[in-house]
């Protein structure tokens, strides 16, 4: 099939493709929480159909992939365990492994998909421009609604029945209204920091595009996004992770050693002044939006305090909060924080454990490779949301960057048809 960038898909690429084209479309029915695990669990039965019947198409999933394996069905266990542990019902424990499968086993699932089906770096990247763009020409149109009067929420999906994290994971709203009367955008996340994570996968995706006009205007929509959430982690993650991406994965160029020697003597002459400015900058930080950092630390102190109730397994489901934290779960708006409530020490060391290792991988093989430079900036943006949001709740929205995470965990190509260098037709 030769689709309007002018590439041969596999049918694999042609489901990711389309699947994330339509981001918008599926998020005003309601059903992008619902796309995202039904499009990882049959792309899993594909690569289980090409390994029974030696496809020639099919790859051997590496130690790495493995390893993402054994440490979620590690936070499984920990939530059983958990459950038990409190007393929960079946019912109560039917519903988190749900959750479970919705979650957490995303994050192998579509690591596996991008690691053994055939798939390319050009079509993931294009796919995420197409949304950038769609962006790009939505949000004129989404801040003029919020201006003109019209309401924030359209409508709540049907599907929310299926269950999920809240309703707002199925609604179709236009914009937001923060406490303190000013306007946020989402774009097709539940919440306006969600969007940076995604916007981050966007670009990091978005960059390794052929077209430098789709680079030009995925950018610009990008940008669009996270000024618009208004989200701090927004902010720093794009920088960050692309730069440390780009930084870690050209150690080769004498041009960065050269860099990296003229930082370092600039540092060490200027110490006093540097340190200033970090402090008066992490306190500009803390200030903007200062309400919000209150509560997320209330949130982290609570957390760990009570982690000892359950220091091994953890407590087995978030537990619900009080006004202090205006009535946020305990457990929520912190991937460790979480995971140490949730799951104990079980599952952060489960959760650490192939983040530390990936990174390492993604590190070696983006000294080749343009996927795992993809890869690598991804999961420098996992990291950076880890510290503000819970990851699991939100692999629906950055699946996409999970997929060229496995890309970049493969090894080199037979294939040059299937390597980082082909092109697409604008």
């Amino acid at each position: 099939m030769v689709s309007q960038t002018g590439l041969e898909k596999t049918p694999e690429e042609s489901l990711i493709f389309w699947t994330i084209s339509l981001t918008y479309v599926f998020y005003a029915l309601g059903a992008l929480y619902v796309v995202a695990p039904v499009i990882g669990w049959s792309l899993l039965l594909l690569v289980c159909w090409r390994f029974a019947s030696a496809d020639e198409r099919f790859r051997a999933p590496g130690f790495g992939v493995w390893v993402w394996w054994i440490a979620t069905f590690a936070i499984l266990v920990a939530l059983v365990i958990g459950h038990f542990d409190y007393g929960l019902s079946r019912a109560q424990l039917i519903k988190s492994i749900i959750g479970w499968a919705k979650g957490w086993a995303m994050f192998p699932v579509f690591i596996t998909v991008g690691a053994c089906l055939s798939i390319r770096l050009q079509v993931l990247a294009r796919a995420a421009n197409i949304v950038s763009v769609q962006t790009f020409v939505l949000a004129p149109f989404l801040v003029a609604a919020a201006y003109i009067g019209i309401p924030a929420e359209i409508w709540v999906s049907p599907l929310s029945a299926v269950g999920g994290p809240g309703p707002e994971f199925f609604s179709f709203r236009l914009y937001g209204v923060s406490p303190d009367g000013s306007f946020r955008w989402a774009f097709f996340a539940p919440w306006a920091p969600g969007a940076g994570m995604a916007a981050v996968t966007l670009l990091a995706l978005g960059v390794m595009d052929t077209d430098r006009r789709w680079i030009f205007f995925g950018t610009l929509g990008v940008l669009a996004m996270a000024v618009l959430v208004k989200s701090r982690l927004a902010l720093l993650g794009l920088p960050i992770a692309l730069g440390a991406g780009f930084t870690l994965c050209n150690m080769r160029l004498p041009a960065l050693h050269f860099l990296g020697a003229v930082c370092v003597l600039t540092i060490g002459l200027l110490w006093g002044p540097i340190i200033e400015t970090l402090h008066e900058a992490k306190e500009a930080f803390e200030n903007y939006r200062s309400n919000s950092t209150e509560v997320r630390s209330t949130l982290q102190a609570i957390a760990g305090y009570r982690f000892v109730e359950a220091p091994i397994w953890g407590h087995g489901i978030q537990d619900s909060g009080t006004h202090i934290v205006a009535f946020m779960p305990i457990g929520s708006h912190h991937t460790w924080f979480g995971l140490l409530f949730v799951k104990g020490l079980v599952g952060v060391v489960a959760f650490a454990v192939p983040m530390v290792l990936t990174v390492i991988v993604l590190i070696v093989r983006g000294q080749s490779t343009k996927a795992a430079m993809a890869g690598l900036m991804v999961l420098i943006g996992m990291w950076i949301y880890s510290f503000g949001e819970n990851l699991e709740v939100l692999a629906y929205l950055f699946w996409i960057g999970l997929v060229v995470i496995g890309l970049g965990m493969r090894g080199k190509e037979k294939d040059p048809a299937l390597s980082d260098g082909v092109a697409l037709q604008a």
